[in-house]
């Protein structure tokens, strides 16, 4: 791998404002620089507001015309981290798959991240732990720091519930080329799990699960399951054969675009293999765990309140009613009693 192809240029502030006065002084508007360079306006503007972090070569000879001489060395002398007068130097990371690296996979495709154009990669959600752990990971497998922003939603005619949302964005060339060459679309109808994912560890499995369910997955605490929905049909039928190879059994509902976790294994099994980021979708699915643990008691549990709920029984209290005051569950309670006549 050309190891010099992969650098970034992360301007600092110094830099920027350097590579800004040095404009205005030589050219004056960034369109005048853009004529006279070469360079689109566009990356110009990016450079200099910090959206943007600009490959090695290009801007090395944008430097060059604007006569900013200081700050670089020759090409044999440029070493990766280090600082020259604010402008530090890096290198996008290897393509190895990491766990990190399939998290935000699943949270890309087909989950609530996004790619945009050529050169970012994003998220934008109302979680906010949700939000840092996906900035966590893209630093981490990227080498390079993400943009943070927040937004304070307002009611509308649409909805009543205005939430802060918190929004990350990487703009890097580099990474959204490393991420086309896993070769499947991102977007939900066409989207598929690389296969780089179903050859890869049972931790990268895992990680890349999370990451679509942190995204689309929804845990109904009420009916004790879990779904998530995808507009796409062979997407669905790879995410139940990864779940699989996990151990994990799920099943698919009629229109294909649902797929469906029940009972009380599984979910336990989901809990303990994948998991959540997001505090409330885990909340809510250690509670149907507990309510299991809480509806299965052991038959010594079931002896002891026994006399309890025979004396509910006669004072014409429903099996439901007498499961809800003795926490034993409703069929443990009637097919008890129906054997002593009650």
């Amino acid at each position: 791998m050309n190891v010099m192809k992969n650098l970034c240029v992360v301007l600092s502030e110094k830099g920027r404002m350097k590579i800004k006065e040095e404009r205005k002084n030589r050219f004056g508007s960034q369109l005048s620089a853009s004529w006279e360079t070469g360079i689109p306006q566009i990356n110009i503007s990016r450079w200099e507001i910090g959206t943007c972090s600009p490959k090695f070569f290009t801007l090395r000879s944008y430097l060059g015309k604007l006569g900013i001489r200081k700050g670089f060395l020759g090409n044999k002398e440029y070493i990766i981290g280090s600082k020259y007068k604010g402008f530090r130097i890096k290198r996008i990371k290897s393509t190895i798959l990491t766990p990190e690296k399939a998290y935000v996979l699943g949270v890309t495709g087909p989950g609530d991240g996004f790619i945009s154009g050529e050169y970012q990669i994003g998220l934008d959600a109302t979680d906010k732990e949700f939000v840092d752990y996906f900035q966590n990971c893209l630093e981490k497998t990227f080498g390079l720091e993400c943009k943070r922003y927040t937004n304070e939603n307002k009611v509308t005619n649409f909805s009543n519930n205005a939430k802060r949302r918190h929004i990350v964005r990487l703009c890097s060339k580099s990474a959204v080329e490393s991420f086309k060459k896993f070769k499947v679309s991102f977007k939900e109808c066409k989207w598929r799990v690389p296969n780089e994912i179903f050859n890869a560890s049972e931790r990268c499995k895992s990680m890349y699960l999370k990451g679509v369910f942190d995204s689309q997955g929804s845990v109904a605490q009420a009916g004790k399951f879990m779904t998530i929905k995808i507009k796409n049909k062979e997407g669905i039928r790879q995410i139940q054969k990864l779940l699989i190879e996990l151990t994990i059994d799920s099943y698919i509902l009629k229109d294909e675009t649902i797929l469906q976790l029940s009972g009380h294994k599984n979910l336990a099994l989901y809990g303990s293999k994948v998991g959540f980021i997001i505090k409330r979708k885990m909340k809510s699915l250690k509670n149907i765990l507990d309510f299991y643990v809480q509806k299965h008691p052991t038959r010594k549990d079931v002896i002891e309140v026994l006399p309890k709920m025979i004396e509910l029984r006669k004072n014409n209290l429903s099996y439901r009613e007498i499961a809800s005051m003795t926490e034993i569950g409703r069929g443990s309670v009637g097919r008890n009693l129906q054997k002593l006549g009650y």
